[in-house]
């Protein structure tokens, strides 16, 4: 939490304990070389972890746009594409 006139969320530990998450998930499951499995597997077991309780706060643009996972997607395809 922040400290101010107005409430304010920091999203750093959340977006650390996905990472976290979506590390140890990968590493085991990369060698399946399926995309859709990995994808499935960080949507259930990473996800939860970047959008915990993000539905009561009002969330800015910018910190929307930082808890985006376009970098795991793009971590996902392009390494098991480069292993087939």
């Amino acid at each position: 939490m922040k400290v101010g006139k107005n409430f304010g969320v920091d999203l750093q530990y959340m977006k650390s304990n996905f990472y976290c998450s979506f590390n140890s998930v990968f590493h085991h499951v990369a060698r399946f070389q399926n995309e859709l499995v990995v994808l499935q597997l960080v949507t259930t077991f990473c996800q939860p972890y970047l959008l915990y309780c993000t539905e009561c706060f009002d969330l800015s643009v910018t910190q929307l746009r930082s808890i985006e996972h376009d970098s795991v997607l793009c971590h996902i395809f392009f390494t098991l594409l480069i292993l087939n």
